[in-house]
């Protein structure tokens, strides 16, 4: 099927505003999303002629951190935008990832910066999004942040009000004046933000109840509960920024987006993160998270997506034969298995089982990295090398970094890199500071036996041995348990 001059390729799913396919413009040769607006939102001429105006508006929005707009068309009487097509994870599955955890300071800051930035775009066009929450800022495969979904936000409203009077978005992200039912500014989005914000540097929602009407009931008239009260680690000067942003009055919110993206900036900047994106997406890369929701059906571009069906209106049938889709289907899974069969024999077949420890030695888990290398405490060990190896043990050395060596002249020193999951674990080797992990220099060290330590906010403090050779350059990574 074709919408315009877009080839339809699958269904991703569909919300109660719109449906979303997988499509492809053969004109640019590029995958994009393409967003079918729901026929009873269609046929309705006022909401439609708002939505088209709001569409080319948005469109305007070209900021790196704003999920783009490419065009905007109708075809059977069907409204569609096309859409930059993002594979990657939402605020919402990290934050999940984190089961009720406070992410590090300077991940939350680099995170709610990134969405800062593209505020300031949408501030500077007059644009207010009125749904900012973590399920509306993904991020792609590079690690940049997205903001989804302007102007879904207002038609949905519109409708809603028209329908039930009622008001329409995401109650525990709700300002103040959206539950009073009174005309969103930019300062809307600066609230929600800033309880986004919130939840990163605290694991919980700023506001909760029993209840929706409850839980507006709290936006509007309680104070929500200290950042330090549920971080005590949390920074200062960032609870004054949410503090600031959570006010229930709109001029007391800081002043604007920009205002917002230059704290946050000079404040990474103080704390040596340079690079926000890469900072984020080495934090993400450590987290155990699910496959991609665009592969998975589950959410995409902020809309609940149930698996495939009859959707928006338009008949599966004209896209798919159900029966060639079946054994397409049979036909990818089935070479998958048979892939992942081959690579766990060829793993099991190429890598000796671990070496137990000995009974009542004291080692909580012991596994080989390779010859004559061993790790200890909660945590596990993978590396490679071209030379040099590595002995745990439970002992301690002094603060002065020496090495054992019988050698008597003197030799050239070896490299280490250290990297850990999740990253971010302070590194003291000998009992000196050497910064945290990922390393992205090499540290040289003298030859022989050497003691790391890495110490994480969320895994038990690790201790291990590092053996270095003389002239080897050999990168570590530890697992830690949580």
């Amino acid at each position: 099927m074709e919408l315009g001059r877009y080839q339809i390729l699958r269904p991703l799913g569909q919300g109660g505003m719109a449906t979303v396919y997988l499509g492809e413009d053969p004109l640019l040769n590029r995958l994009v999303a393409i967003k079918v607006i729901q026929s009873h939102l269609s046929s309705n001429e006022k909401l439609i002629a708002r939505f088209t105006v709001e569409a080319k508006t948005i469109a305007a929005l070209r900021h790196v951190n704003i999920v783009e707009i490419f065009d905007f068309g109708v075809q059977e009487n069907q409204q569609f935008l096309v859409m930059e097509y993002i594979d990657g994870q939402s605020l919402q599955t990290i934050c999940t990832a984190m089961t009720g955890r406070p992410m590090p300071d300077t991940v939350a800051a680099a995170i709610i910066y990134q969405a800062a930035e593209g505020l300031t775009s949408a501030e500077r066009h007059g644009v207010v999004h009125r749904d900012i929450k973590p399920e509306n800022l993904l991020f792609n495969s590079a690690g940049v942040l997205k903001i989804t979904d302007f102007g879904i936000a207002h038609i949905a409203d519109e409708q809603s009000r028209t329908q039930t009077g009622a008001v329409l978005g995401s109650p525990n992200f709700m300002s103040p004046e959206q539950v009073e039912g009174l005309k969103p500014t930019h300062t809307t989005d600066l609230f929600s933000l800033g309880g986004v914000f919130y939840s990163c540097l605290t694991g919980r929602m700023p506001f909760t109840g029993n209840s929706i009407p409850a839980t507006l009931r709290n936006i509007c008239e309680k104070p929500h509960a200290p950042v330090a009260e549920r971080n005590p680690d949390a920074d200062p000067v960032l609870i004054q920024i949410v503090d600031t942003l959570l006010q229930k009055a709109p001029a007391d919110r800081g002043e604007g987006a920009r205002w917002l993206a230059h704290q946050l900036r000079d404040w990474l900047n103080s704390h040596g993160i340079v690079d926000p994106v890469e900072h984020v997406h080495s934090f993400v890369e450590g987290l155990s998270l699910p496959s991609s929701p665009t592969q998975t059906g589950s959410k995409f571009l902020g809309i609940d997506l149930p698996r495939f069906g009859s959707i928006g209106g338009i008949s599966n049938k004209s896209i798919f034969s159900t029966e060639k889709t079946t054994w397409i289907w049979i036909t990818i899974f089935g070479s998958l298995a048979a892939v992942v069969i081959f690579f766990w024999l060829f793993l099991k077949h190429n890598n000796p089982p671990p070496v137990a420890a000995p009974p009542n030695s004291g080692i909580a888990e012991t596994s080989v990295l390779d010859s004559g290398i061993k790790a200890h405490n909660p945590a596990k060990i993978t590396g490679d090398s071209k030379s040099g190896s590595a002995s745990g043990n439970s002992s301690k050395t002094s603060g002065k970094r020496t090495a054992d060596s019988s050698s008597t002249s003197p030799a050239q020193p070896g490299a280490v890199l250290i990297e850990s999951a999740p990253p971010f674990a302070a590194i003291n080797v000998d009992g000196k500071a050497e910064g945290e992990t990922p390393m992205k220099t090499w540290l040289e060290l003298p030859p022989g036996k050497h003691h790391l330590e890495l110490v994480h906010r969320l895994a038990p403090p690790f201790d291990t041995d590092i053996v270095v050779s003389p002239g080897s350059r050999r990168k570590f990574k530890f697992k830690l348990e949580r």
